[in-house]
This record gives C-alpha cells, structure tokens and sequence, in this order.
C-alpha cells in the first residue's frame, strides 16, 4: 500500500506541492512573461525557496503535529 499511517503527512505534503506547482506553472504562461533563460540563472534560488524553505518545512511541520500533543502544538504554532 502507497499510503500508511506513518508516511501519510508526507504523501499529503507531496500530493499538495505537486498541486500546487501545477497550477502555477499553468497560470505563470496566462499571467506573467516567461524567459526560460532567466529561470535558470536563478534557478538555485528558486529550488532552495520551493524545496527546502517551502516544501520540507511544511511536510516537516505535518509530521510533528502528529507526534505531539494538540495543546503543545497550538501553542507553538500560533
């Protein structure tokens, strides 16, 4: 089985940043001007803000959520 209760904040983190790249891929071609020569002058910048500083922290925060207790969690994430 693909998803078990111990991989699921990931799958969940996974599925929702592949949504998400998709719909911004699609409305950067109606809304914005796109040279895919600056895209890779920048492209450091732009896989260390998507991956790790978007995506990681993200998938990280689901993943502790559920190992610790709902009082606790509210508390640090307010």
């Amino acid at each position: 089985m693909i998803v078990t209760s111990d991989n699921l904040p990931f799958t969940i983190g996974a599925l929702q940043t592949l949504i998400v790249a998709i719909l911004s891929f699609i409305l950067v071609f109606i809304y914005e001007e796109f040279i895919f020569n600056n895209i890779l002058k920048e492209i450091d910048s732009i896989l260390y803000a998507g991956i790790l500083s978007g995506g990681f922290a993200f998938v990280l925060q689901m993943y502790a959520q559920r190992r610790i207790p709902p009082a606790p969690a509210a508390i640090i994430f307010s």
